[in-house]
Formats: structure tokens, C-alpha cells, sequence
């Protein structure tokens, strides 16, 4: 069975004459075939690569330390310690897309197995790096706190949860 040239040309015009009545699906191919293709062609942003982070370490023990220090070029640079009632107007200002929140008694609370969660704020307005980059932090938390319990205990059950919060406020300016 074999398809007529004649056939085929006539669904052609007729799909043209079916872009005329619906201009949304025109500027889609528009867009699809000309800006998207040119701007993931001259380098739009999809992965993690020096992205600002922010730490509020309310247990400043070795282990959160080892946290802090294990956030790391070049996917980030290096945390900066902040304090808790800064968290909002710095995400709001644009100066951090990521900000962890260590809670007080952290390294007592991972030690004695009670997994204690590790609050991660993301400035989701910072969308192509906010999903991987949280996807990052939780694993960097994960294996440094994982190391820190094997070197001392010998254990590998994971001891701690993550919790991720999205934020979608822009400061204006």
C-alpha cells in the first residue's frame, strides 16, 4: 500500500489552513524552532555551577562543620554562615539560591539515631539549578554525615531526613 504524492500534498495545505485559525499553536512552533534551539545553543544554564549558599549552623559541632565544608566548588561556592533571621532577606535579595539550616543539638541528635532533619531553603525562582542543586546538597549531607558516623560507630544506616523549601518571593529593585 504505498501513499500518492497527491495525498500527502493535500494534508500538507490542509494542516497549513489549520494553523491559521489557532495562532497559539503557530507561536509554539515559532518558539520551538527558533528561540529555544538558539538559546540552549549559546548556552542556557541547565546545570549547578557556582551557586551561592548560605548556612545557619545553630549546632557549630564537627559534623556540621564537616557539612559546611563539604559544600564545595564547582558546583558551589563555598557556604557562608549566616544567621536565622537572615534567611529571608537574603533569599529575597537574590544573594543565595540555597540556604541550610543545621538545628541545635544536631550531631547528639544523628549520634543517639534519632535522625534530626537538615532544613534546605531554595530560592525556587532560580529554576533550572533549584531541583539539582537541592538534589546535591541532600546527597553532600547525606555522605558527609554517613562518614562522620562510619569513622566514629562503624554504622551505615542513614541517620538523618531533608527537608527542602521552596521560596518564590523576588525582592523588587
Amino acid at each position: 500500500m504505498g501513499i500518492r504524492p497527491a495525498n500527502v500534498f493535500r494534508l500538507g495545505i490542509k494542516e497549513l489552513y489549520s494553523l491559521r485559525v489557532d495562532p497559539i499553536l503557530l507561536v509554539m512552533i515559532v518558539y520551538v524552532f527558533t528561540f529555544a534551539v538558539y538559546s540552549q545553543a549559546t548556552g542556557a544554564k541547565t546545570e549547578v555551577e557556582h551557586v551561592t549558599v548560605g548556612i545557619v549552623d545553630e549546632d557549630d559541632t564537627e559534623l556540621s562543620r564537616r557539612i559546611a565544608g563539604a559544600v564545595l566548588e564547582p558546583y558551589f561556592r563555598p557556604a557562608v554562615p549566616i544567621a536565622a533571621d537572615q534567611i529571608d532577606p537574603t533569599m529575597n535579595s537574590g544573594r543565595f539560591v540555597f540556604v541550610l539550616e543545621i538545628p541545635p543539638k544536631f550531631e547528639a541528635d544523628v549520634l543517639a539515631g534519632r535522625r534530626p532533619r537538615v532544613q534546605i531553603d531554595v530560592d525556587a525562582t532560580a529554576l533550572s539549578q533549584a531541583g539539582v542543586g537541592a538534589g546535591y546538597i541532600q546527597n553532600i549531607i547525606a555522605q558527609e554525615v554517613l562518614g562522620y558516623l562510619q569513622r566514629r560507630e562503624g554504622s551505615a544506616l542513614s541517620p538523618i531526613g531533608t527537608a527542602v523549601e521552596k521560596s518564590s518571593t523576588v525582592a523588587a529593585g
